[in-house]
């Protein structure tokens, strides 16, 4: 298992961009951003097979926000969608090579939170391999069986906890 945290602000995924010639292109800041997730992953190990994320996103704090909030906080509706977190950081990780294929991740944990009082915007990132074939355990009727959703996870990290505490 891969986990670190990479000291960079977290950017969503921006969407693609046409030139009055029709030409297709991902906006500065997207691409700007998955070269510096490249550049801080590109160290770690290719991991194979199917793949496990964890990736909270520490945004940074508003300017505005109360003196009584100190440690982290999440707000609905805040800075971008965390599906567009997720896509850029893993074209990024895809980009430095860790991650050689992201269609490889089929589990994925995610948060997106504002940071603390003092504290720096930055992503705490795990990476597990789960194996080639995983098997998910399913009831009688055939529909998905999480009762056990935390060993689950503890167990595909290696019986490692699945929380970045």
């Amino acid at each position: 298992m891969i986990k670190l945290r990479l000291d960079v602000t977290p950017v969503p995924k921006g969407r693609p961009r046409a030139t009055k010639t029709g030409r297709i292109y991902t906006p500065k800041t997207t691409a700007d951003y998955e070269r510096s997730i490249a550049r801080l992953v590109a160290h770690l190990p290719a991991q194979l097979g199917a793949l496990g994320l964890r990736a909270d996103f520490i945004l940074k704090r508003p300017a505005r926000t109360p003196k009584a909030i100190t440690g982290r906080f999440m707000k609905a509706g805040s800075r971008g969608d965390i599906d567009n977190y997720i896509k850029a950081l893993l074209d990024g990780c895809q980009r430095g090579g860790v991650v050689p294929n992201d269609a490889a991740v089929t589990e994925v944990h995610s948060t997106k939170a504002y940071a603390a009082q003092g504290e720096e915007p930055h992503i705490e990132l795990s990476i597990w391999t789960l194996g080639e074939l995983v098997e998910l355990p399913y009831n009688d009727d055939h529909t998905a069986d999480n009762s056990d959703e935390e060993g689950q996870i503890a167990r595909a990290m290696g019986g490692a906890e699945s929380s970045l505490e």
